[in-house]
């Protein structure tokens, strides 16, 4: 498998770490553990029903997209023929939590509540 899923006009694919660990999802989940406890996110009432931190990387998203197609056409990029490349390393410098807005309209559809620097 290639690591690329099309859904809903979404096109994303995975992080993999250059030493293959699991050591950014571990954070990511702890950090979902932290607002659990404190409060700040109910894991009892998520739609998604959603435990663990989903770490990916949008490549395309329509969701928004009111002047473009509502969805992608990826046969091409989910066939057996086609190859994701890496798209090079780099330095996580930051962390955000972002709160999803109720209405999207105008907007990227996220409030930024803080940013964790990391370098």
């Amino acid at each position: 498998s290639s690591g690329i899923n099309a859904e809903y006009g979404v096109l994303y694919c995975d992080v993999v770490l250059a030493d293959d660990s699991d050591r950014l999802q571990q954070l990511a989940d702890q950090c979902l553990d932290f607002l659990i406890e404190k409060g700040l996110v109910d894991a009892e009432s998520d739609t998604h029903n959603r435990r663990d931190v989903k770490l990916h990387c949008t490549l395309i998203n329509t969701r928004w997209n009111s002047e473009g197609p509502p969805t992608i056409d990826a046969t091409e990029m989910l066939s057996d023929d086609w190859e994701l490349k890496n798209f090079g390393d780099f330095v996580l410098e930051r962390m955000e939590l972002n709160a999803m807005k109720k209405e999207h309209k105008g907007s990227d559809g996220y409030d930024s509540v803080t940013t964790l620097k990391l370098v």
